[in-house]
């Protein structure tokens, strides 16, 4: 190997992590990187060379959709059901170019059309450098390899099957992708977020799947103590019984029969019979006033 057959490359990375420029050596190819941060991951929407002029165009819906060159307008994009682009398309349907994956992200067969453009989505729809690298965020991806070339930032569950730092996808790459370069939480649940929109169901479910886990957990875990305390000697606090509370007594108030409608009437509010609490002069006060607004009724219907 001649210095002529290294290629060197540098990036230019945000505050925030997200990738803004390549530049190549030899020749020094940069091309700068326009991102879209509304997805799950965030995602190019554009490349720009070292003048700025727009180089490509992407679009999006739940997976790649287009990709629009200055020099051959848009041109659809077709993906299998990881993201990979496996055929690239014109307007007119005609076929301009296409790619066999294995499942670690090697080309197996491709092919183009004479004198069409070059898409740099490939595997999983990431974007693959003049490296021969995928860009996966975090790290860089091998495909020849089918490994990171950096081990995962983030921490290994104590349930993974495995303690590889460099494995793509939990070594299962036909049904996960790892476009994050991390190896995401509940990934068989949510690998759909790392390349579109955000699935709120599968996020959902995520959320309560770890829920039920951290929740049963604890359970074990207080189960197992008390179990261990038990054997150790150790007096375990039992809850106290609640005080019972009593009411006084008090005696109901006798049932009055009417002897004229048979019917029962209602205890008096002083708890004896009816009217026996009420004064004789309420009485009669109450009935004079019924009397005088229902004459006055009558009388006033009258005089109309």
């Amino acid at each position: 190997m001649t210095p002529s057959d290294v290629t060197t490359a540098t990036y230019a990375w945000s505050g925030d992590g997200i990738r803004l420029s390549s530049s190549t050596e030899p020749g020094v190819a940069t091309t700068n990187f326009l991102v879209d941060r509304a997805f799950g991951l965030p995602q190019v929407a554009l490349e720009r060379d070292g003048t700025g002029t727009i180089v490509t165009r992407s679009a999006y819906g739940l997976s790649r959709l287009a990709l629009t060159a200055p020099s051959f307008g848009t041109l659809f994009e077709h993906p299998d059901p990881l993201g990979s682009v496996t055929d690239l398309t014109s307007a007119s349907g005609a076929s301009l170019a296409w790619s066999d994956f294995a499942p670690f992200g090697a080309i197996r067969t491709s092919g183009s059309a004479a004198g069409s453009p070059t898409d740099p989505f490939g595997f999983a729809g990431q974007y693959l450098d003049s490296t021969g690298l995928y860009y996966m965020r975090a790290r860089q991806y091998d495909p020849a390899t089918g490994r990171f070339l950096s081990i995962d930032p983030a921490s290994p569950s104590i349930t993974d099957l495995h303690a590889a730092g460099y494995v793509y996808g939990r070594d299962d790459p036909v049904n996960l992708i790892d476009a994050s370069g991390k190896d995401p939480l509940c990934a068989p649940l949510l690998f759909g977020v790392e390349f579109g929109p955000i699935d709120w169901v599968a996020a959902v479910a995520c959320v309560g799947v770890t829920a039920l886990v951290i929740y049963a957990a604890g359970n074990v875990g207080n189960l197992a103590k008390a179990t261990l305390d038990q054997k150790q000697g150790q007096v375990i606090p039992q809850l106290k019984p609640m005080p019972q509370i009593t009411q006084p007594f008090r005696p109901k108030p006798p049932v009055i029969i009417n002897p004229y409608t048979n019917d029962i009437e209602p205890p008096a509010p002083g708890g004896g019979p009816s009217g026996s609490g009420r004064p004789w002069w309420l009485k009669v006060g109450a009935a004079a006033a019924a009397a005088a607004i229902l004459g006055s009724v009558l009388l006033g219907d009258n005089q109309k």
